[in-house]
């Protein structure tokens, strides 16, 4: 029988200034950016790695598995982009930054290696800010 851990949802909030000569989103200051995020962490499970997931208009923070993936004992990090919610202005190259600040965040706040990040995207929307950022 598969253990199945119980595990805490912690919500973060990511900022980060951008110096940017037009704001491509709706709402919020100019100059930051906000990223909401999720991290599932099982009780009583230290990790050494967290799986990290991204899609470029998010909203995946409750889908299935990522939950399964905590319940099976991973530490998992959903990070929403810039552009949660639509994508009628989405520019891939600035989730990819965001993906970026997200593997930043997530290595200094769990004192990781950027290599101990596994990302995970769904199928043509994150291949392409995957295969930037390994």
């Amino acid at each position: 029988m598969t253990t199945k851990y119980e595990y805490d949802r912690i919500p973060y909030l990511l900022a980060f200034a951008e110096q940017s000569k037009f704001k491509d989103t709706y709402g919020g200051s100019a100059d930051l950016v906000a990223l909401e995020s999720y991290w599932l962490k099982p009780k009583d499970k230290p990790s050494d790695t967290v799986i990290l997931f991204m899609h470029p208009i998010g909203g995946g923070a409750y889908l299935p598995m990522v939950s399964a993936l905590a319940k099976k004992g991973c530490h998992v990090i959903y990070c929403n982009s810039r552009y949660r919610g639509t994508d009628s202005a989405l520019i891939m190259e600035k989730v990819v930054l965001d993906m970026a600040a997200c593997v930043l965040w997530i290595t200094s706040i769990l004192n990781l290696s950027p290599d101990l990040v596994t990302r995970i995207g769904w199928w043509r929307a994150c291949g392409a800010p995957m295969a930037l950022l390994i």
